[in-house]
């Protein structure tokens, strides 16, 4: 799955606003804090996770971060070939910023 299938899956949740993907990329390889790139973008939450090959199994993990507060709202972790575990989140009841 490329980053721009995972963008679209992602802004189909209801309730989130999703960056583009050239804004996001921007940032990508920065060591800036979840906070700052939360500011940066205008958004609540921020996305990350890995992509990793282990023999024929291919593991996918990410992580729901709440960019106001820098902590963990939820982790899903998927192997390729099982059912993935479906991730509990529910968005915040506060504005977006704009």
């Amino acid at each position: 799955m490329s980053e721009f299938q995972i963008i679209a899956s992602v802004s189909r949740i209801d309730g989130l606003r999703v960056a583009a993907r050239t804004s996001s990329f921007a940032l990508r390889d920065r060591e800036l804090d979840v906070r700052a790139i939360g500011d940066t973008l205008g958004v609540s939450a921020v996305l990350e996770g890995t992509v990793r090959k282990d023999g024929n199994l291919l593991r996918v993990t990410a992580q729901l971060i709440d960019a106001g507060s820098g902590y963990h709202t939820c982790g899903c972790r998927a192997e390729a070939g099982r059912t993935p575990r479906p991730c509990p989140y529910t968005p915040p009841r506060r504005s977006y910023r704009k």
